[in-house]
C-alpha cells in the first residue's frame, strides 16, 4: 500500500498493511535538520524557500529517501512578485535577502534551530473597533491568485499520488488572540473582558476561513489545526468550551466543506477534555506526550475516544527520542503499536515537535521500528 493508501484505510477504519508513520511538524524538522537531510550548508534553506516550484519540490523528494514519512506537508510559497524580485546571496559576512527591484538587503539567521520569535507581548485591541482594524481579512482568491499555493500545487502533482499532503494548517482562535492583546494579557482579558476576546476570536474566525480556502485549493488530503494555549494546563475546561471549541468546530467545518480531512493538535494536557475534542467532529488527534506536570496517556486516551478519530501516536522527544536508549525507543514504539491494534485507528507519530539536537540517524531508527511493528 502507498502512504496515501495506509492514511485513508486507517481514516476509514480498515486494516492498513502496517501502520502509517508521521513526524509532527515536518517543515520544522526539516529546517533544523537541513544540512543532515540534504548534504547542503543552513544557508541554502533559504534560498530554497524562494525557488521555482520545479526546484523545491527536489527537496521533498529527498526527504521520502532519507525519513521515508506517510504525510508530507509542503511550505507556502511566497509571492509571484516576490520570487521574481528576492535573491539569497551568500557573503563572508553573512548571508543576505537581497530584493532586486529595491535594493533592500536583510541578513538571515543561519542558525535554523533558533529563528522561532518570543512570545508576543504587546497589546494592540482594545475596543471592538480596534478589532476591525486590526484583523486585516485577505480573500482566499487574491492570496491564491499571489501564488502562495505554487508548492503545494507542484508538490501534489509529483508526489500526490502516493504521498498522503497535509496541504498545511492553521492555528486556533484563541491563540492568535495574542498577537493582538499580548500572550500574559490574554488570560487576564479571559475574566475582566471577556466579551472582547470572544469578539476578537470572531474575527480572527473569518480570516481563517479564508486561509482554510486557500490551503484547501491546493488540492492535498488533509489540513491541521493547531489549537495552542487551550490545553489543560494553560485554561479551564470551562474556559475551553467557551473560548476554543466554537471556533475549532466551524474551522473543522470548514475543511469537511472541501473534502478534506481536519487534524487537530493539542501541545499540552487533554485528559480532562477529550470527550469534548472528540464532539467538535474532526477526524484525527494528535496530542502531546506526558510531560510539564500533565499526563497523557495515549492507551487511556484511545479507549476514550473510541474509535471516533484517527489517533495519533506520541514519545517522549528528549528522554526516548533524543537521548534514550535503543531498548527504551523500541519499547516506546511497541506501546503504540499495542494501543493501535486494540484502537484500530491509529498512526505511529512523535506526538511532540522533534527536537534539534536528535541526529537524523535516530528519526530514521524511529521510522523503521514503526514501520516494521505488527499491525495484528
Amino acid at each position: 500500500m502507498t502512504s496515501k493508501q495506509l492514511m485513508y484505510a486507517v481514516f476509514q477504519g480498515g486494516r492498513p498493511d502496517r501502520f502509517p508513520v508521521s513526524i509532527s511538524y515536518t517543515p520544522l524538522m526539516q529546517r533544523e535538520h537541513w544540512q543532515e537531510i540534504t548534504g547542503e550548508p543552513p544557508w541554502t534553506w533559504h534560498r530554497w524557500c524562494i525557488a521555482d516550484p520545479d526546484e523545491h519540490v527536489k527537496a521533498y523528494l529527498k526527504l521520502d529517501k532519507v525519513l521515508p514519512l506517510d504525510i508530507l506537508e509542503p511550505l507556502d510559497a511566497p509571492s509571484h512578485e516576490e520570487r521574481q524580485a528576492l535573491r539569497v546571496k551568500k557573503r563572508a559576512d553573512g548571508c543576505y535577502r537581497v530584493n532586486t527591484r529595491t535594493g533592500e538587503e536583510q541578513r538571515l539567521c543561519e542558525d535554523l534551530a533558533h529563528m522561532a520569535p518570543g512570545a508576543n507581548q504587546q497589546r494592540i485591541v482594545f475596543t471592538r473597533g480596534d478589532v476591525e482594524r486590526h484583523v486585516r481579512i485577505v480573500p482566499a482568491e487574491k492570496s491564491i491568485a499571489a501564488g502562495v499555493n505554487d508548492y503545494r500545487r507542484r508538490a501534489v502533482e509529483v508526489m500526490g499520488d502516493r504521498m498522503f499532503i497535509m496541504a498545511g494548517g492553521v492555528t486556533g482562535a484563541f491563540w492568535n488572540c495574542t498577537f493582538y492583546v499580548g500572550e500574559t494579557n490574554l488570560f487576564f482579558l479571559m475574566r475582566e473582558e471577556p466579551q472582547l476576546i470572544e469578539c476578537l476570536c470572531e474575527r480572527l474566525l473569518e480570516r481563517t476561513i479564508e486561509r482554510i480556502r486557500v490551503l484547501a485549493a491546493a488540492g492535498g488530503d488533509s489540513i491541521y489545526i493547531d489549537d495552542a494555549l487551550t490545553t489543560c494546563e494553560m485554561i479551564s475546561l470551562k474556559d475551553y468550551e467557551r473560548f476554543s471549541m466554537p471556533y475549532t468546530r466551524r474551522m473543522v467545518d470548514e475543511i469537511h466543506a472541501h473534502g478534506m480531512k481536519a487534524i487537530l493538535i493539542y501541545f499540552g494536557g487533554v485528559a480532562d477534555r477529550v470527550e469534548h475534542i472528540a464532539s467538535v467532529g474532526a477526524d484525527g488527534v494528535m496530542v502531546e506526550t506526558t510531560m510539564k506536570n500533565y499526563v497523557n496517556d495515549i492507551a487511556d486516551i484511545a479507549q476514550r475516544l473510541g474509535g471516533r478519530m484517527v489517533l495519533f501516536g506520541n514519545v517522549d522527544p528528549v528522554g526516548v527520542l533524543w537521548r534514550g536508549s535503543e531498548e527504551r525507543l523500541r519499547e516506546a514504539v511497541e506501546r503504540q503499536a499495542a494501543v493501535g491494534r486494540r484502537c484500530g485507528r491509529f498512526v505511529m507519530s512523535t506526538g511532540s515537535p522533534v527536537t534539534p539536537g536528535t541526529p537524523l540517524a535516530r528519526i530514521r531508527q524511529f521510522i523503521n521500528l514503526a514501520r516494521a511493528a505488527p499491525v495484528r
